[in-house]
Formats: C-alpha cells, sequence, structure tokens
C-alpha cells in the first residue's frame, strides 16, 4: 500500500536503496512527513521520515531526509545508497560486538 503523505520523491528513494542492497527491506514507521530536529544550518529542520532498515537479521531506525532523497536521484544514486546505508550497519555491528 502506497501511502499517498509520504513524498514521491522519498519512495522513490527507497526502492533505489532496496535494489541496490541485496536482501534489504526498508519500512516508512511515519504515516506522514515530519519535519528533523533544527540545525544551525536548517533552523527550520528537513521534512523527511522515520524509516526502519532491516538486513541480514539486523535492523536500525534512522531518519531519511527529502535532501539525502533527492541525492539519491542522480546518476551516482546507487553509490549514495551504498555509502549511506552500509556504514550503518558496519558502524551498528562494531557497537554490539563492544558490548558483548
Amino acid at each position: 500500500m502506497v501511502n499517498k503523505n509520504i513524498s514521491p520523491v522519498i519512495r522513490s528513494a527507497i526502492k533505489i536503496i532496496e535494489n541496490t542492497i541485496e536482501g534489504i527491506k526498508i519500512t516508512v514507521l511515519d504515516s506522514e512527513m515530519k519535519k528533523s530536529l533544527p540545525t544551525e544550518k536548517y533552523p527550520e529542520g528537513i521534512p523527511g521520515v522515520n524509516i526502519q532498515i532491516n538486513l541480514d537479521g539486523d535492523y536500525l531506525e534512522i531518519f531519511m531526509s527529502s535532501r539525502l532523497a533527492e541525492s539519491m536521484h542522480s546518476i551516482y544514486g546507487d553509490e549514495v545508497a551504498k555509502e549511506f546505508i552500509l556504514p550503518l550497519f558496519r558502524n551498528q555491528i562494531s557497537k554490539n560486538n563492544e558490548r558483548i
């Protein structure tokens, strides 16, 4: 089911990620667009959604901004997807190993 309250750019970026990284599954956790926390560079926040990324039994919940989604629509979109997602899992696995 397609959620009409989520930007088509974000929905498309999710498909790019899922088609680029074998075995990955992404679930949108929000029913509508939200804004990120304000930063110095973006005092109003950036629109996006919270997503859950599942890969090989591990999962992460992160905020996918519309800016990141837009960058995945370039000719280097596949590389952007890999550079964004895979390091997150490497960092999470390292943190989990440190706890053991």
